[in-house]
């Protein structure tokens, strides 16, 4: 079945969907199986794509995002939503060849939407360092 949302409706699905991954801690084949069957979010080929890349490719990400961060925070101090954010954004770039400009004001919008204003200029920040890297 198609899913004909906006483009930004299937950002938010697809990060609240991740959102309650990471509280499940569900990791490599445990999440492609969650997600596959994940009838309510009815996902498309491309938000599919970009949740198989990343329940691929977890470690390495959370690895980057680590070495992006201050000297006084680690990964695991990051709220939830905002992990989530951060790697949407950085998996639709990487897997779906979002402009980078466009992805980060994406990544901001559902910040501000979904309660991670406090977090949106440390947000913005993490995704320059690691998107804009040359």
């Amino acid at each position: 079945m198609e899913n004909n949302k906006p483009q930004w409706q299937k950002r938010v699905d697809t990060t609240q969907y991740l959102y309650s991954s990471l509280i499940k801690n569900l990791k490599g084949d445990e999440l492609k199986t969650d997600f596959f069957n994940a009838d309510n979010y009815n996902f498309d080929a491309n938000q599919l794509k970009l949740l198989e890349y990343y329940s691929d490719h977890q470690d390495e990400i959370v690895k980057l995002f680590s070495a992006n961060l201050g000297q006084n925070w680690t990964w695991e101090r990051i709220p939830i939503m905002a992990q989530a954010i951060l790697i949407v954004c950085y998996c639709e770039v990487i897997v779906l060849d979002t402009p980078i400009a466009v992805a980060i004001d994406q990544a901001l919008v559902t910040a501000e939407k979904y309660g991670q204003l406090d977090n949106k200029k440390f947000i913005n920040a993490i995704l320059d360092k690691v998107l804009k890297k040359d």
